[in-house]
């Protein structure tokens, strides 16, 4: 058996002697330079789980997945926002429709091709544009994001402290036929907000649904 040699930490050690005159000093130099690497990765940040916290998982098909996105929705009361790659949900947009009628405020950016091109064929099928069209009548404000290859998020915040996320998108697909999951995290704050700073900077980047009714 052949041991593969940590190439790149060897060359890193020789460079730090040659910078700092011993083996011992340059162990703590690459591991001091490791270590501000680590900090300086912007798209990371360990997060406090507060004593309140809990955590609900889910899976589908018909395991509890849907059902998990629809209690995070309709336990609001102030705010949701959403995420969403595929939304072609009923039961979905009718908890939606359901929280904007009780005072919720709701906010919504959907993947542009996924929902108003791929899927919109001869038969002008389009569940995605017909889905988002629902909303925007009833006066929930809408995005639509295409700046990015895929808009691949599927996310729920909810009155700022709750929040719902996974691989489960907002399709009947992903309730009936998909091997899916979804996480529902109760009463954390700071985490809710770090995706609340990412929703709001895709939302100024998102524009308005060219919608044709």
């Amino acid at each position: 058996m052949h041991l593969l040699k940590p190439v790149k930490t060897i060359k890193i050690v020789l460079l730090a002697t040659l910078l700092t005159g011993s083996v011992a000093q340059a162990k703590d130099f690459s591991i001091l330079r490791a270590e501000e690497a680590v900090r300086s990765f912007a798209g990371s940040r360990p997060v406090a789980a507060p004593a309140g916290q809990q955590i609900e998982v889910g899976f589908s098909p018909k395991q509890g997945a849907e059902e998990l996105v629809l209690k995070v929705i309709n336990s609001s009361t102030k705010s949701l926002r959403v995420a969403a790659y595929s939304f072609t949900s009923a039961p979905v947009v009718s908890a939606l429709l359901a929280a904007h009628k009780r005072g919720v405020e709701v906010a919504v950016i959907v993947d542009y091709r996924n929902n108003f091109v791929e899927g919109c064929g001869d038969r002008g099928a389009c569940k995605g544009k017909h889905a988002v069209g629902t909303l925007v009548n009833a006066g929930i404000p809408v995005r639509v994001i295409d700046k990015y290859a895929i808009f691949h998020h599927k996310f729920v915040l909810s009155d700022s402290k709750h929040m719902e996320l996974g691989s489960f998108n907002y399709s009947a697909s992903a309730a009936t036929r998909n091997a899916e999951n979804a996480i529902a995290i109760w009463n954390n704050p700071d985490v809710v907000a770090t995706y609340a700073a990412k929703w709001n900077t895709y939302w100024s980047e998102a524009r308005q649904p060219p919608l044709d009714y």
